[in-house]
Protein backbone atom coordinates (compact mmCIF):
# COMPACT_ATOMS: atom_id res chain seq x y z
CA UNK A 1 0.00 0.00 0.00
CA UNK A 2 1.68 3.70 -1.11
CA UNK A 3 2.13 6.25 1.20
CA UNK A 4 -0.81 8.86 1.65
CA UNK A 5 -3.37 6.72 0.60
CA UNK A 6 -6.67 6.98 2.56
CA UNK A 7 -6.21 3.52 4.83
CA UNK A 8 -7.94 5.04 8.05
CA UNK A 9 -11.45 5.47 9.09
CA UNK A 10 -12.44 8.58 11.31
CA UNK A 11 -15.65 8.47 13.07
CA UNK A 12 -16.30 12.49 14.51
CA UNK A 13 -18.85 12.99 16.70
CA UNK A 14 -20.99 16.07 16.76
CA UNK A 15 -22.07 17.78 19.95
CA UNK A 16 -23.54 21.16 21.25
CA UNK A 17 -20.22 22.01 23.67
CA UNK A 18 -21.77 25.15 24.81
CA UNK A 19 -24.45 22.90 26.43
CA UNK A 20 -21.81 20.58 27.53
CA UNK A 21 -19.52 23.15 29.23
CA UNK A 22 -22.12 24.72 31.12
CA UNK A 23 -23.19 21.26 32.08
CA UNK A 24 -20.04 19.92 33.13
CA UNK A 25 -19.42 23.31 35.01
CA UNK A 26 -22.18 22.90 37.42
CA UNK A 27 -19.63 19.93 38.26
CA UNK A 28 -23.20 17.02 36.48
CA UNK A 29 -22.77 15.18 33.62
CA UNK A 30 -25.69 15.07 31.45
CA UNK A 31 -27.48 11.65 33.20
CA UNK A 32 -27.28 13.49 36.34
CA UNK A 33 -28.12 17.03 34.96
CA UNK A 34 -31.00 15.17 33.24
CA UNK A 35 -32.19 13.38 36.87
CA UNK A 36 -31.47 16.98 39.31
CA UNK A 37 -33.99 18.73 36.43
CA UNK A 38 -36.36 16.01 35.53
CA UNK A 39 -35.76 16.44 32.31
CA UNK A 40 -35.98 13.68 29.21
CA UNK A 41 -32.59 12.19 28.85
CA UNK A 42 -33.58 11.79 25.28
CA UNK A 43 -34.76 14.69 24.02
CA UNK A 44 -31.78 16.77 25.77
CA UNK A 45 -29.35 14.16 24.09
CA UNK A 46 -31.08 15.20 20.75
CA UNK A 47 -30.06 18.79 21.31
CA UNK A 48 -26.63 18.25 22.51
CA UNK A 49 -26.16 16.12 19.31
CA UNK A 50 -28.11 18.50 17.27
CA UNK A 51 -30.40 15.66 15.31
CA UNK A 52 -33.63 17.86 16.37
CA UNK A 53 -33.64 21.60 16.22
CA UNK A 54 -34.23 24.15 19.33
CA UNK A 55 -37.11 25.99 18.26
CA UNK A 56 -40.82 25.32 16.79
CA UNK A 57 -40.79 26.23 13.26
CA UNK A 58 -42.39 29.20 12.10
CA UNK A 59 -45.45 29.80 10.07
CA UNK A 60 -43.29 29.19 6.69
CA UNK A 61 -43.07 25.77 8.43
CA UNK A 62 -39.19 26.54 8.90
CA UNK A 63 -37.05 26.22 11.77
CA UNK A 64 -35.28 29.33 10.37
CA UNK A 65 -38.43 31.54 9.73
CA UNK A 66 -38.14 35.07 11.35
CA UNK A 67 -41.61 33.88 13.11
CA UNK A 68 -40.11 30.29 14.88
CA UNK A 69 -39.97 30.30 18.20
CA UNK A 70 -37.90 28.48 20.76
CA UNK A 71 -39.31 25.08 22.26
CA UNK A 72 -40.16 24.59 26.08
CA UNK A 73 -37.39 22.14 26.66
CA UNK A 74 -34.65 24.84 25.08
CA UNK A 75 -36.21 27.60 27.38
CA UNK A 76 -36.04 24.96 30.12
CA UNK A 77 -32.64 24.04 29.56
CA UNK A 78 -31.44 27.59 29.57
CA UNK A 79 -32.89 28.53 32.60
CA UNK A 80 -31.52 25.31 33.83
CA UNK A 81 -28.20 26.39 32.58
CA UNK A 82 -28.58 30.16 33.98
CA UNK A 83 -28.54 31.50 30.62
CA UNK A 84 -30.64 32.63 27.94
CA UNK A 85 -31.50 29.96 24.88
CA UNK A 86 -29.24 32.16 22.50
CA UNK A 87 -25.74 31.76 24.38
CA UNK A 88 -26.65 27.70 24.01
CA UNK A 89 -27.86 27.91 20.32
CA UNK A 90 -26.26 31.29 18.34
CA UNK A 91 -28.27 32.71 15.25
CA UNK A 92 -26.52 30.31 12.87
CA UNK A 93 -26.84 26.93 14.95
CA UNK A 94 -30.22 27.37 15.89
CA UNK A 95 -31.71 25.97 12.82
CA UNK A 96 -29.09 23.62 12.28
CA UNK A 97 -30.99 20.08 12.17
CA UNK A 98 -28.59 17.07 11.48
CA UNK A 99 -29.61 13.40 9.89
CA UNK A 100 -26.75 11.68 11.73
CA UNK A 101 -25.14 12.54 15.06
CA UNK A 102 -21.94 11.44 13.85
CA UNK A 103 -19.96 12.08 10.42
CA UNK A 104 -17.20 9.03 9.07
CA UNK A 105 -14.99 9.33 6.45
CA UNK A 106 -11.67 8.10 4.99
CA UNK A 107 -8.49 9.64 5.62
CA UNK A 108 -4.68 9.36 4.82
CA UNK A 109 -2.10 8.96 8.22
CA UNK A 110 -1.51 12.90 7.20
CA UNK A 111 -4.63 14.27 7.06
CA UNK A 112 -5.29 12.29 10.72
CA UNK A 113 -2.18 14.34 11.91
CA UNK A 114 -3.75 17.78 10.75
CA UNK A 115 -7.25 16.37 12.04
CA UNK A 116 -5.46 15.55 15.26
CA UNK A 117 -3.63 19.46 15.52
CA UNK A 118 -6.86 20.88 15.15
CA UNK A 119 -8.47 19.39 17.74
CA UNK A 120 -5.30 19.70 20.08
CA UNK A 121 -6.04 23.39 19.45
CA UNK A 122 -9.74 23.65 20.20
CA UNK A 123 -11.48 24.71 16.87
CA UNK A 124 -14.40 26.77 18.63
CA UNK A 125 -18.11 26.29 16.58
CA UNK A 126 -18.49 29.46 16.69
CA UNK A 127 -15.46 30.33 14.34
CA UNK A 128 -17.67 27.72 11.37
CA UNK A 129 -19.08 30.44 9.64
CA UNK A 130 -15.78 32.19 8.79
CA UNK A 131 -13.79 29.01 8.28
CA UNK A 132 -16.53 28.15 5.39
CA UNK A 133 -16.13 32.04 4.17
CA UNK A 134 -12.99 30.74 2.45
CA UNK A 135 -15.19 28.21 0.37
CA UNK A 136 -17.18 29.78 -2.70
CA UNK A 137 -20.72 28.83 -2.75
CA UNK A 138 -20.65 26.29 -5.33
CA UNK A 139 -18.56 23.98 -2.99
CA UNK A 140 -20.08 24.89 0.01
CA UNK A 141 -23.51 24.05 -1.42
CA UNK A 142 -21.51 20.73 -2.43
CA UNK A 143 -19.68 19.81 1.19
CA UNK A 144 -23.13 20.66 2.90
CA UNK A 145 -25.32 18.36 0.67
CA UNK A 146 -22.56 15.33 0.49
CA UNK A 147 -21.66 15.64 4.45
CA UNK A 148 -25.03 16.93 5.71
CA UNK A 149 -27.24 16.38 3.21
CA UNK A 150 -26.20 12.60 2.64
CA UNK A 151 -26.27 13.01 -1.16
CA UNK A 152 -24.25 10.70 -3.16
CA UNK A 153 -21.34 12.53 -5.51
CA UNK A 154 -24.19 11.73 -8.51
CA UNK A 155 -26.47 13.85 -6.57
CA UNK A 156 -24.09 16.28 -6.16
CA UNK A 157 -22.85 16.61 -9.84
CA UNK A 158 -26.52 16.83 -11.10
CA UNK A 159 -27.22 20.33 -8.74
CA UNK A 160 -24.32 21.91 -9.58
CA UNK A 161 -25.15 20.47 -13.50
CA UNK A 162 -21.80 18.62 -13.46
CA UNK A 163 -19.85 15.25 -13.36
CA UNK A 164 -19.30 13.32 -10.33
CA UNK A 165 -16.02 13.43 -10.25
CA UNK A 166 -15.68 17.06 -10.68
CA UNK A 167 -18.40 17.37 -7.86
CA UNK A 168 -15.87 15.28 -5.33
CA UNK A 169 -12.98 17.79 -7.01
CA UNK A 170 -15.68 20.53 -6.06
CA UNK A 171 -16.26 18.82 -2.25
CA UNK A 172 -12.15 18.60 -2.07
CA UNK A 173 -11.38 22.29 -3.34
CA UNK A 174 -13.74 23.70 -0.32
CA UNK A 175 -11.86 21.24 2.55
CA UNK A 176 -9.33 22.13 1.42
CA UNK A 177 -9.74 26.35 1.24
CA UNK A 178 -11.64 25.54 4.63
CA UNK A 179 -9.00 23.60 6.41
CA UNK A 180 -6.21 26.84 5.29
CA UNK A 181 -8.84 29.16 6.16
CA UNK A 182 -9.31 27.40 9.35
CA UNK A 183 -5.26 27.13 10.68
CA UNK A 184 -5.37 31.15 9.90
CA UNK A 185 -8.07 32.22 11.90
CA UNK A 186 -6.41 29.79 14.57
CA UNK A 187 -2.91 31.41 14.15
CA UNK A 188 -4.22 34.93 14.81
CA UNK A 189 -6.55 33.78 17.63
CA UNK A 190 -3.56 32.97 19.99
CA UNK A 191 -0.70 33.42 18.23
CA UNK A 192 0.44 29.74 17.65
CA UNK A 193 0.77 27.84 14.46
CA UNK A 194 -1.71 24.73 14.70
Amino acid sequence: MADGERDLRVTIRVRNARILRRIEAQGETVASFCRKYQLPMMSVHDLIRMVKPPIVAGKGGRPGDRDADWKPLAWFLASALRCEPEDLWPEWMKALERRRSTISFDASVEELKQVEMATDHGIDLELLPKILEAATDRQKTAMLEYFDGGKTLDDIGAICNTTRERARQIILQGMRKARTRARNLHMNIDGTRS
